[in-house]
């Protein structure tokens, strides 16, 4: 085997997979808890809106953690027994 260290553009083109894949997921959470800002939500979540503002804030603040892409702390989704 031959073992050479990554060039800065293999390197950039990583960050860049991971950041996307990252981003993506994050989407897909905001998307999954959209119900919880419409006027059409449940009693239950209404009663939890300000859990499920603080939650998707802090998927919306993702990118800014200091090991964003490769070492992000995921929120805690609000318990609803609902989504």
């Amino acid at each position: 085997f031959n073992v050479r260290a990554a060039t800065q553009v293999e390197l950039d083109a990583k960050y860049a997979q991971v950041a996307a894949e990252v981003r993506s997921k994050r989407n897909l959470k905001l998307l999954r808890s959209d119900i919880t800002q419409l006027p059409q939500a449940t009693e239950q979540m209404k009663a939890k809106a300000t859990e499920w503002g603080a939650y998707r804030q802090e998927l919306r603040d993702i990118t800014e953690q200091s090991g964003f892409p490769f070492d992000v702390q995921w929120p805690t989704r609000p318990e609803d027994g609902v989504l």
